[in-house]
């Protein structure tokens, strides 16, 4: 304990600098991302929301945090794949997700943090975007199984499904 009092009486101000670097480092990257963000077509902007939406992870009492997904998650509708690659495209060309192998993810815990664009789309119906990772985690799943019937919703489940939240990641 004592070795670790005198480090820092020796300089006092090396947390203080760590700290600082860190935050503009932070700043940046929320600043990038706005930037970005709204140098965007509107319906580019919309792609982008959709993409940080299924990229975040939403926590369970812990911070949200991010979440790889594949591209073709990201693409809602087929006639939508080439606006929605070139948006990724933008979006690493920008450092603010990477891509690997077919996937993507944020590429800084900091951005879900720290952005406030993305934390009000977070904010804005967390509920309805828990049904809809639930929902798109059960269409996976039914895929794999070969699309099995006895897979779909029914009765009770399907009608929980249907009630929940209207909006999704996408509206």
């Amino acid at each position: 304990m004592l070795c670790l009092n005198v480090a820092a009486a020796a300089r006092p101000h090396a947390h203080l600098c760590r700290l600082r670097r860190v935050w503009r480092r932070t700043w940046a990257i929320a600043k990038t991302a706005e930037t970005v963000y709204q140098q965007l077509a509107p319906r580019q902007r919309a792609i982008t929301r959709n993409i940080f939406l299924r990229l975040t992870e939403l926590g369970e009492g812990t911070q949200d945090t991010r979440r790889r997904a594949s591209l073709a998650e990201l693409i809602t509708r087929p006639e939508d794949a080439p606006a929605v690659e070139a948006v990724v495209r933008r979006l690493a060309d920008a450092r603010l997700v990477t891509t690997a192998e077919g996937t993507a993810e944020v590429a800084h815990e900091a951005l879900i943090r720290e952005w406030g664009t993305l934390r009000e789309w977070l904010s804005e119906n967390r509920e309805g975007l828990r049904l809809h990772r639930h929902l798109t985690q059960a269409a996976q799943e039914w895929d794999k199984l070969n699309r099995d019937a006895d897979m779909l919703y029914r009765g009770a489940r399907l009608a929980q499904a249907s009630s929940g939240p209207t909006r999704t990641p996408t509206t």
